[in-house]
């Protein structure tokens, strides 16, 4: 099948994944000058699956609370109304997403949720937003599947040179298709009305930032970058490719802030259910 860019694999798309109505309202909401986390905590409890969700990020060790956290309200304002918006945008596009037969979900999902911890580590030594760094690893490569479901023959090919997680994959997709799967993710995104910031993240997390002050999109790219190491080796290589070195210097970071990391499973203990 010919596809000729993002936007238009999405027309192809049977079922393509729709803004459930818990997330449409949520979103109007973190979109007022002064959020309400009262009407925040309601209308994440009218979705039991974000509900869950957001008590598990709570209490989970990403955020380190000695306490356990049992209502909505308390939740809210401990991880924080920002977080909680990045946390119902992410999670709300990740649960729409349906696999086709015989694709590595297991794997995938892994790679996104370590994308995502690694991201977060690497924007908060940076002071970038730590948040919204996770969300956007969290969905950056949720377009493969939904490539994979209209070309699964063109797919299938790209499989046999290159695994989703390589760094690698991006350039071929666009070599072979003309465009890749974080093009889609990104033109899905905008389709849902997320946030431009997150939006222009996604597409910098594969290639030159559109702005020299773009943090997001690199850091990003680096740990999905790091994400994909685990999947190939557990961790990053002591000699860094070139293109890794050059992208930690432009974030004035030294090669200890990937060595030195912690490992991706013990960042991503108990944020498994996320992405489930």
């Amino acid at each position: 099948m010919a596809i000729a860019d993002a936007q238009s694999l999405l027309d192809h798309v049977n079922n393509l994944p729709t803004v459930p109505k818990a997330i449409r309202d949520l979103m109007v909401e973190f979109d007022k000058p002064e959020t309400d986390v009262d009407r925040v905590a309601r209308l994440v409890g009218a979705d039991p699956v974000l509900s869950a969700k957001l008590l598990r990020l709570a209490n989970s060790a990403f955020y380190h609370r000695p306490a356990t956290v049992t209502r909505l309200q308390d939740a809210v304002v401990f991880v924080g109304s920002h977080a909680t918006r990045n946390l119902v945008m992410s999670v709300g596009l990740s649960g729409a997403i349906r696999f086709p037969a015989q694709f590595p979900a297991q794997a995938f999902w892994r790679y996104s949720l370590h994308s995502a911890v690694a991201a977060r580590h690497l924007a908060r030594a940076t002071r970038a937003d730590a948040e919204t760094a996770f969300a956007v690893g969290l969905m950056r490569a949720l377009g493969e599947p939904l490539a994979a479901s209209v070309m699964r023959e063109e797919m299938a090919a790209l499989d046999s040179l290159c695994p989703f997680y390589d760094e690698g994959r991006t350039g071929t997709e666009r070599s072979r298709l003309g465009f890749t799967y974080v093009d889609v993710t990104a033109a899905l995104a905008e389709r849902w009305n997320f946030p431009p910031p997150m939006v222009a993240a996604l597409r910098e997390s594969q290639g030159a930032p559109e702005g020299r002050e773009a943090k997001l999109g690199p850091l990003v790219a680096l740990g999905a970058w790091v994400a994909g190491e685990f999947e190939w080796r557990r961790s990053p290589p002591s000699q860094l490719p070139v293109v890794v070195a050059a992208r930690l210097r432009s974030l004035d970071l030294e090669d200890a802030a990937l060595h030195d990391m912690p490992s991706l499973p013990h960042m991503a203990a108990g944020l498994e259910a996320l992405v489930h």
